[in-house]
């Protein structure tokens, strides 16, 4: 694939280490923790600090995930091509088997450090969660090549971008509150709402980037599979279908908790759904007919657009608030 290797030698490039990290894919899921955070802060059970800390694991644990899962590419090519040493080394001859866990190694940590930090500030969710989170991390990192593209791929991602990231750091940021129970409904209702947003942009990334680089030298045994599976036609539709999603839960979420002087906020709302129905349309109009020749752009306005809403809906939760503050218990 051109965006990561030289035609000509078939090695790494040590130059575009950058794409195998994708630093960018770390504003998706700053994003979505700004999403659950903005769920929190409506009523206002946040601390910036806690909040920072919670962004920066979300971050340090995606940039892992995304180092993890070409080192799992580069064993998997090893064990079924012993004799092709090309494919697996950079230009200078560094193995990437042993180069690329010292580089997930040092974001694996500072994503354990702050695990720990939220942890000693909260209580037994945030163990909870931490373990659900490393869970889905590792079946997202270690799943099968065509695993990424498949309908269990799309349900981790939006696991993680949804209910885990969204709703769970605004759960893990209102236990701070004594006066509220664990589960408290009108803590997580509009985290869980929020999850759609946010699941299904991560749906989208995810499908995206699957497609970019389904014909991955590392894993040839996958472009068959996943040039059947994952056609053009398929990502338009599932871009199309996500957009009319984001764009009719972020209205109605808006919506259901606007006020008559709200009624402008409830607008900025609507037009940031239909923002994201728009780049995921302007996306599906230049999509190529193969992976290989998606634009960077592509991918990288994806992760913006993650970012910007999850910002969004934090200033939109902070202004707006909710008159009733009173507590209710889910159970």
């Amino acid at each position: 694939m051109k965006q990561y290797y030289r035609k000509a030698k078939g090695h790494y490039d040590s130059m575009v280490l950058r794409n195998i990290i994708n630093p960018w894919s770390a504003l998706m899921s700053l994003g979505a923790v700004l999403g659950g955070t903005g769920a929190a802060v409506l009523h206002g059970n946040v601390e910036p600090f806690l909040a920072s800390i919670i962004a920066l694991f979300a971050m340090f644990t995606q940039l892992t995930t995304n180092v993890m899962h070409k080192y799992f590419l580069a064993v998997r090519y090893k064990k079924n091509h012993p004799d092709d040493t090309r494919i697996i080394k950079t230009s200078e001859g560094i193995s990437l088997i042993s180069f690329l866990p010292k580089i997930a190694q040092v974001f694996g940590l500072l994503a354990i450090m702050c695990g720990f930090t939220i942890m000693g500030m909260t209580n037994l969710w945030a163990i909870i969660l931490g373990i659900i989170t490393f869970g889905l991390c590792y079946i997202a990192a270690n799943g099968k090549p065509k695993f990424t593209a498949s309908f269990w791929g799309m349900l981790v991602a939006f696991l993680l971008m949804g209910p885990v990231a969204m709703a769970g750091s605004c759960l893990v940021e209102a236990s701070r509150d004594a006066n509220n129970g664990i589960l408290n409904w009108f803590d997580l209702a509009p985290a869980l709402y929020m999850s759609l947003i946010g699941g299904t942009m991560g749906v989208g990334c995810n499908l995206m980037y699957a497609f970019r680089n389904q014909e991955d030298p590392l894993a040839p045994l996958q472009i068959k599979e996943q040039t059947k599976r994952l056609s053009p036609k398929t990502v338009k539709i599932v871009m199309i279908i996500t957009g009319i999603v984001e764009m009719t839960v972020s209205s109605a979420v808006a919506f259901s908790i606007a006020t008559e002087q709200d009624i402008i906020w409830w607008l900025i709302s609507t037009a940031c759904g239909i923002g994201c129905l728009a780049i995921n349309l302007a996306i599906v109009i230049k999509l190529p007919k193969k992976g290989d020749e998606v634009p960077e752009w592509m991918m990288t306005l994806l992760y913006i657009k993650c970012f910007v809403g999850g910002l969004l809906a934090l200033l939109h939760f902070a202004v707006i608030g909710l008159p009733n503050d009173a507590p209710r218990d889910v159970f």
